[in-house]
């Protein structure tokens, strides 16, 4: 049983050459490779007139609504994480910036993918783990709102390079690093839905 500790995840980007795209197979595919060709359109008939006072009738044709990235969420973590890849590539582009650097993890635990503004851990084509090294220290308690995690309900555990919340709202664990054992301000954030190998991936 593999005991790698969740603080040996990928750190923040480094400040190195971009990996070569041709490089890039498989699940790094689903990150930088180009979308499908448009689709067809269709000749639709006109709506029927809505009378005033009433509302239009819902489209049964119209799909779920467009994510929107909440106001003042620097990272939407919570969207992120357990997303599959190959369908949440353009967010996760877009929040993280390009792939920067793919690692295949031992004991097949997925891959590690460092992006220009965090990092990645995925198994089986899904998020199961989000890092995001935060632009200025932030406090602890406006680093949740911040990355639009609900706030904590338990007490963390403290350690002089960190604070550590087990099974917080549905998570395994979130690891906040400290810039100093003598204050509670946050550089960098990791947010765990499973740690691979711990007791079948069921969360205690």
């Amino acid at each position: 049983m593999d005991r790698r500790d969740p603080e040996r995840a990928p750190r923040g980007p480094r400040r190195r050459p971009a990996a070569p795209l041709g490089a890039a197979v498989g699940l790094l595919g689903s990150l930088v490779g180009c979308s499908g060709a448009d689709p067809v359109l269709v000749a639709l008939p006109e709506p029927a007139p809505v009378e005033a006072g009433a509302s239009a009738p819902a489209d049964p044709r119209a799909g779920p609504a467009a994510y929107v990235r909440p106001a003042g969420v620097y990272v939407d973590v919570p969207h992120l994480l357990r997303t599959r890849v190959a369908e949440g590539r353009d967010e996760l582009l877009a929040q993280l910036g390009a792939l920067l650097e793919s690692e295949a993890l031992p004991n097949g635990h997925g891959q590690a993918l460092r992006m220009e503004r965090g990092a990645l851990r995925v198994l089986d084509q899904r998020v199961y783990m989000v890092q995001v090294p935060l632009p200025e220290p932030t406090r602890r308690m406006d680093v949740f709102a911040a990355l639009g995690l609900p706030p904590p309900v338990g007490e963390p555990i403290q350690t002089h390079r960190d604070f550590r919340y087990h099974n917080e709202r549905g998570t395994r664990l979130i690891r906040l690093a400290r810039q100093s054992p003598d204050n509670e301000l946050i550089t960098e954030v990791e947010v765990w839905d499973l740690i691979p190998g711990e007791h079948g991936n069921r969360r205690r």
